[in-house]
């Protein structure tokens, strides 16, 4: 336990340092300061649908492999406005923001694993796996798949697995302008 707390100290130890490299030595902030504008919220999440894909029926004493196809079913819900552009940079944040909202629906980073009550005659021999993410109206590039073990002495009957998946979803973009674009050339800085 003496060796886990001194490699955790170490490593806290290295993450600090990492943060404080360049880091100015004093700021000069006013107290009420932002740093961006959130022009609009935003409403909807990603909302994710599993499905088997082939039987679900499976014999006692098998050996079997579980193919699970997941779909983002998730909706953008609508938006209400925060704050009024006033200025061209104002403008050109607020219609950046709005492009990038609609990611709201959108599930990143998933990860899936699937478990069966200990008292079932089901093993799930997988780990969990990482799918990747999956954009709002679409399925995963490939089915997750677990590995499952049906006991020789299992009963005829449904058993219940539980697939838990967690992921991430971009939530209230926020823009920050850090320069003037001109009206007649908006690629000129």
């Amino acid at each position: 336990m003496k060796k886990l707390m001194s490699l955790l100290f170490i490593l806290i130890t290295i993450l600090g340092a990492a943060g404080a490299f360049n880091t100015p030595q004093t700021y000069n902030v006013p107290r009420s300061f932002e740093f961006s504008k959130n022009y609009y919220n935003v409403y909807g999440s990603p909302d994710l649908k599993a499905t088997i894909i082939g039987s679900n029926e499976f014999e006692r004493g098998q050996t079997v492999t579980l193919l699970i196809d997941l779909m983002n079913k998730g909706e953008f819900l609508g938006f209400d406005t925060e704050n009024t552009p006033s200025t061209q940079d104002d403008i050109y944040a607020a219609q950046t923001e709005i492009k990038l909202e609609d990611k709201i629906v959108d599930a990143i980073g998933i990860s899936a694993s699937l478990s069966a009550d200990p008292e079932s005659p089901i093993e799930v021999k997988s780990i969990g796996q990482q799918v990747g993410s999956i954009k709002s109206g679409q399925n995963s590039l490939s089915p997750v798949k677990f590995d499952l073990k049906i006991d020789k002495l299992a009963k005829a009957g449904e058993y219940t697995l539980r697939l838990d998946l967690a992921y991430d979803h971009q939530q209230n973009v926020q823009i920050i302008p850090i320069f003037s674009r001109s009206p007649l050339n908006p690629n000129h800085f």
